[in-house]
């Protein structure tokens, strides 16, 4: 039989993989293990809310951008005035291509600085949207570039896109890492101790370090089955803020015995008036 998420993306080249609005870790380590699994669907991920320090302890989180579009190069002049243009020309030698903008006589060409370079537009055929529960979560989701795209939703409860056909991989379980770690082992997937790692973080701090009521039987099979694949239980540690150094207090009697009494009982300073 042919595993589920392998069948939702048979026909799919390049996958993007969406997170909500203020993703919680589990979601984030479930999303992250999807995109290290997939890499042979030319994965992107992405988040409009930028990612906070404590999901520092996923792999890959780096990979995570803030806005959607890597498959159009921008060339933008900044800071130069259109009417300095007098034409704009491209030629090809060989495998280069040249782009060359010609000022207007007299007026100097635009510098480095005035050059911005940006790419736009969504190369996937397919997103993957990792929890959720409606529209609201993904405000990306409304872009042009994703109107004609396959939608797979991947949770532990349906989602409400009206208008949108969504091919649902939804399922009740303990986390979302553990949904997408049942359909990664399906498929063979969970190839690296990277990949369990991020699954079992989430796996974890999504039932509380395995304490919640939806905890079942399958949760620590699944969890002993990523520990069998490497994942590496010391990178669960939250980050913590090193604690702010503290002056200790000072001792009430003097450190040397022979120093005079009067060197170390308090001064008070008396200041001087001027009339």
């Amino acid at each position: 039989m042919t595993p589920a998420l392998t069948q939702a993306l048979q026909d799919s080249k390049s996958v993007c993989i969406m997170l909500p609005k203020s993703p919680y870790l589990d979601q984030v380590a479930a999303a992250l293990g999807l995109f290290l699994a997939l890499k042979d669907k030319n994965p992107t991920i992405f988040c409009d809310t930028p990612m906070t320090v404590e999901f520092n302890r996923l792999i890959g989180v780096n990979k995570i951008s803030a806005s959607v579009g890597n498959k159009n190069l921008i060339v933008k002049l900044i800071n130069y005035p259109l009417a300095n243009v007098e034409r704009v020309n491209y030629d090809v030698d060989g495998n280069d291509l040249f782009l060359a903008v010609f000022p207007q006589p007299g007026v100097l060409p635009p510098t480095k600085d005035n050059v911005q370079i940006s790419y736009s537009g969504v190369a996937a055929d397919t997103v993957i949207l990792v929890g959720g529960a409606n529209e609201t979560h993904f405000p990306l989701l409304s872009q042009k570039d994703f109107l004609e795209m396959k939608v797979v939703h991947v949770g532990i409860t349906d989602i409400a896109l009206p208008g949108r056909t969504i091919l649902s991989l939804a399922k009740a379980a303990s986390s979302i890492s553990e949904v997408v770690a049942g359909y990664l082992f399906e498929m063979d997937a969970v190839t690296t101790d990277d990949i369990a790692t991020n699954l079992f973080i989430g796996l974890s701090e999504g039932t509380r370090n395995f304490t919640t009521s939806t905890v079942t039987a399958q949760t620590f099979t699944l969890a002993g089955k990523l520990l069998e694949k490497g994942a590496r239980r010391e990178q669960m540690k939250a980050f913590v803020p090193k604690p702010t150094p503290t002056v200790p207090a000072p001792t009430t009697s003097p450190a040397n015995p022979n120093v005079p009494k009067s060197w170390v009982e308090p001064k008070i300073y008396k200041g001087t008036s001027v009339s």
